[in-house]
């Protein structure tokens, strides 16, 4: 719908501005800014007379071992390291901390630094506290594009800093994904693939056809089990699982340990 190049999306988002008002552009990938999707933004921004607020520009950040520091039209605000795990956030919440700043100049450090200590998403690098005693640490993430691949590799990467335990990946996806561009970046950083069923999504992989496609690809272990619990009970629990893919399997995990689906014969 929105193009097939990266400057015919960055087009059409930038469909977005309004004339006078400023527009907030978060981080790009390198490969975005190689393509040229700044210089679209730019213009239309100037077709517009829209101010530009971009990241790397009129606003940057720095992370530290306490949190990080974003600079704004060269003043500097200290925050701390927000609940939400992922170096990913850091940029995603300066982006917002951004807006708020323009909107509100006088806005109230301390309660910004409150919400970002205590924000929560399900089903976003979720630790599954209710597994723990019976399969150890659980993860639970939606990601299922090449960008979440690439989030969950730089998490994969500080967890083997902090401790060197296994990650071993439980996933399951809809068809209309591609494996290989998610997979590609978590791959170096896995121990094992596990391939589950969606339960009641029809628009999914089957376990064995999933499997057979990252076979193709993946160098680690691949296999199947029938549930996400055979799955998490063969893994150990001195291990790191991640159960990943798609939000509707995140939705189903959550919806089980609410007991909200049955636990028997429906995976």
């Amino acid at each position: 719908y929105l193009g097939n190049t990266l400057t015919d999306i960055a087009s059409e988002k930038a469909g977005i501005m309004k004339e006078n008002v400023p527009c907030i552009i978060g981080a790009q990938t390198q490969e975005a800014l190689d393509r040229g999707v700044m210089t679209v933004f730019e213009d239309h921004a100037k077709t517009l007379n829209v101010p530009l607020l971009r990241y790397g520009h009129e606003w940057s950040t720095q992370e530290s071992s306490s949190g990080f520091t974003l600079t704004l039209k060269n003043k500097t605000y200290d925050f701390p390291t927000p609940s939400l795990l992922g170096a990913h956030q850091i940029k995603n919440v300066s982006a917002v901390l951004v807006t708020l700043l323009t909107l509100y100049p006088t806005s109230n450090i301390q309660k910004l630094s409150h919400a970002i200590q205590n924000t929560t998403w399900r089903g976003r690098l979720q630790r599954l506290s209710t597994y723990d005693e019976k399969y150890g640490e659980v993860w639970l993430d939606g990601g299922h594009n090449d960008s979440a691949g690439q989030a969950l590799a730089d998490q994969a990467i500080r967890w083997s800093a902090q401790d060197k335990k296994p990650l071993h990946l439980i996933i399951g996806m809809v068809n209309r994904k591609n494996p290989e561009e998610f997979l590609t970046p978590l791959l170096p950083h896995i121990a094992n693939i596990t391939v589950i069923d969606i339960p009641h999504a029809e628009a999914s992989w089957s376990a064995h056809a999933l499997s057979e496609v990252i076979k193709s690809f993946a160098t680690c272990p691949v296999n199947t089990s029938t549930s996400p619990h055979d799955a998490l009970s063969a893994q150990g629990k001195d291990t790191r699982i991640l159960i990943t893919g798609s939000l509707y399997l995140a939705g189903a995990i959550l919806a089980d340990i609410e007991n909200k689906v049955p636990q028997k014969n429906e995976w």
